[in-house]
């Protein structure tokens, strides 16, 4: 059992929170962590909703347990736009495929005293985010890993589409991938195209105005399946579509 988790929150505010990590090691152990990171996400976003104050307040309780180490990046999107990111330790995001530089941060549960600077910037319509675990670089066929050059490359692509490259080169660890693409909806409904590049996915009635589009994609070695979520957020309700191979 690996240690990757993501959580994706729709907001009350209309804003979506998203935190995504890799716990350190493997077995029971790291899943007894995912679980306890899960519902302490969970009790943390009730009374503050910044990333930086999650980071906080998740490195606080692993530190009392001394649970080993965890990355984590977390990030708010709000209605506009604006989205502001930090970062414990995990790998940089890309945004429109090119590497989004944040502040470095320790990992979760190494001490106590580390700060997790915020980074903001404007989502713009037509913007992806790609966020992932080292599934994908530590790929690796024979002796060659996939590596950063090629992940790179990748990032523009839809989350499932990565995530079965990184399979496919050799990669038998956990594989996290989540792409998050910016859409402005004047018609009222939402559409996305990326779980397949060619099939278009009409999730329901949505708003006028900007939308974000959550394309998940997971792959557990122990279920040898690939699982991949479509999740939409905006001032309305949220919207999704699941499915597995």
């Amino acid at each position: 059992m690996g240690g990757d988790f993501y959580q994706i929150f729709p907001l009350a505010s209309g804003e979506t929170l998203i935190v995504l990590g890799d716990v350190s090691g493997k077995g029971l152990k790291a899943a007894m962590t995912v679980s306890m990171i899960v519902g302490a996400i969970g009790s943390l976003i009730a009374i503050c909703e910044s990333p930086t104050a999650i980071l906080t307040g998740l490195n606080r309780q692993l530190c009392e347990r001394c649970w080993g180490f965890t990355t984590c990046l977390a990030l708010r999107i709000s209605t506009d736009g604006l989205l502001t990111i930090a970062n414990a330790g995990h790998l940089l995001s890309y945004h429109n495929g090119f590497e989004l530089h944040l502040e470095p941060a320790l990992p979760l549960g190494m001490a106590t005293d580390v700060t997790y600077p915020e980074f903001t910037m404007q989502f713009l319509p037509g913007d992806r985010l790609t966020l992932l675990t080292d599934g994908v670089p530590e790929a690796m066929c024979v002796r060659e890993l996939f590596g950063f050059a090629r992940t790179q490359a990748l990032s523009t692509q839809p989350a499932k589409t990565i995530a079965d490259t990184a399979r496919t080169f050799g990669q038998i660890d956990a594989i996290t991938v989540l792409s998050s693409l910016a859409v402005f909806s004047s018609q009222g409904c939402g559409c996305f195209f990326g779980v397949s590049d060619s099939t278009p996915y009409t999730v329901g009635r949505g708003h006028t105005g900007l939308t974000t589009w959550c394309l998940i994609a997971t792959y557990q070695p122990f279920l040898k399946s690939l699982h991949f979520a479509l999740c939409c957020f905006a001032s309305s309700p949220a919207y999704g579509a699941f499915g597995q191979e």
